[in-house]
């Protein structure tokens, strides 16, 4: 009989969790809160909600690829000195693990406030607990000093990137998750496939050619991306990005080689340099971003937080107690969810089609993966977990073999259907008792 890893903790069926209530504080930022910090300058937010009609709604679902949950937008103009000066905009975004709400500030004109495009944006939760509550002592902790945990989230690597920290400063703690984000922002930077001036794109525009240097954090990626298509006989292909820029899910930016191939094999990367032999065009996207999770958890760490989570769409990982439970979408009902799993100091990676149903291709003939299905992935580090979720996606049969030599383990949700792969292969899980 198998055993879950040391950081994972693996419940006897998939059913709801029971929600606990923690003995200590959380700093969430609520939305007067919020429009403060956006317009400090304000003296009125007047609330001018936005309910479209049906053919608006319909024609946002087709610009954006993704389903409104609510008809209704919350809006406020901003009024400063008797004059509109703004409009703040509250919404919410889909995470793999569960919604994220986010403030957006607008100048008179429409424009994100500032110019800026990665405003940092708060997640604001309905329950604010304004106070400290003292908790039992632990490692880290022997007193049993009163904590708090401080949450912040910014848009980073195509989705929302949410980092919480546990401790008992909150000057410290905010100190500490600005500097994972700085973290994410270096990956983000050089790894972005949509941005024309990322390290990643001029790979791709001259390994055609020639040597190409590479910085360590991408020469990281690329070993890794690498290692993943060897040990999964090509189930994972970094290459697949032609695929995804044929179809437009990818951007083409100047200079890309014409009628890429699919063909991990023709990348050869020697220590910092990386080239290609054929047409190629690659994607490190979903590893970068577990990448950027890992790398942003390990920043945590180093500056002493007592517990942290990063949590970047479907790429989650957690370390310290308690356990953090791991919930998904049913791929039927993504509004409805169900715990898997429960992680001590490990990662979660989630693989679907939710809401945009061609993310996923098969790295050899092409074909959309997850049409109807998820593929979560547990592993120790994000970047693995990441990866593993497209070699059980692509073949889950084959895959069993690659998710032993990671020690890593699979949930596959189909419908009512749910299975688990662990060191003894794949079992049936029930869902009747999903939320």
């Amino acid at each position: 009989m198998s055993h879950a890893p040391a950081w994972l903790i693996v419940p006897a069926l998939i059913a709801p969790a029971v929600a606990v209530s923690p003995a200590y504080a959380v700093q969430y930022m609520t939305t007067e809160a919020a429009q403060k910090q956006l317009f400090p300058e304000a003296s009125g937010f007047v609330s001018h909600p936005i309910k479209l009609t049906a053919a608006q709604k319909d024609r946002v679902e087709a610009a954006a690829k993704v389903r409104m949950r609510y008809p209704e937008q919350p809006v406020w103009q901003v009024m400063a000195d008797g004059k509109p000066a703004g409009w703040f905009v509250l919404d919410e975004v889909y995470g793999k693990h569960e919604f994220i709400t986010y403030a957006v500030a607008l100048d008179a004109t429409g424009a994100v406030r500032g110019g800026q495009r990665h405003p940092e944006h708060q997640r604001r939760d309905p329950v604010v607990q304004a106070h400290r509550r003292g908790r039992a002592a632990r490692a880290g902790n022997p007193c049993g000093r009163a904590e708090m945990m401080v949450r912040r989230a910014q848009p980073w690597l195509g989705t929302l990137v949410e980092i919480a920290a546990e401790g008992t400063d909150s000057a410290t703690l905010n100190a500490a998750i600005q500097r994972a984000f700085e973290r994410v922002a270096v990956v983000h930077a050089t790894m972005s496939f949509q941005s024309a001036d990322s390290a990643l794109t001029h790979v791709n525009q001259r390994a055609q050619t020639g040597w190409v240097a590479l910085s360590p954090d991408l020469a990281a990626v690329f070993a890794a991306a690498l290692g993943f298509a060897r040990a999964s006989d090509g189930l994972f292909d970094p290459s697949v990005a032609g695929w995804l820029v044929a179809s437009g899910q990818l951007p083409r930016h100047p200079d890309f080689p014409d009628a890429p191939r699919t063909d991990w094999r023709a990348i050869e990367l020697d220590g910092d340099r990386v080239r290609f032999v054929a047409s190629l065009l690659v994607d490190l996207s979903g590893i970068a971003k577990g990448y950027a999770v890992d790398g942003a958890l390990a920043s945590l760490r180093t500056d002493g937080v007592h517990a942290a989570t990063v949590n970047a769409g479907g790429d989650l990982a957690h370390f310290g107690e308690p356990a953090l439970p791991v919930r998904v979408r049913l791929p039927h009902a993504p509004t409805r969810t169900v715990q898997l799993a429960a992680l001590r100091d490990g990662a979660a990676a989630t693989s679907a089609s939710y809401f945009q149903p061609d993310a996923l291709r098969h790295p050899a003939r092409g074909h959309r993966l997850c049409t109807h299905a998820s593929v979560t992935v547990l592993a120790a580090d994000c970047m693995t977990a990441d990866a593993l979720t497209k070699v059980v996606a692509a073949d889950a049969t084959r895959a069993q073999r690659v998710l032993a030599a990671y020690a890593a383990h699979a949930v596959v949700l189909d419908g009512k259907r749910a299975s688990r792969c662990d060191a003894d292969g794949w079992h049936d899980l029930p869902l009747e008792q999903a939320a």
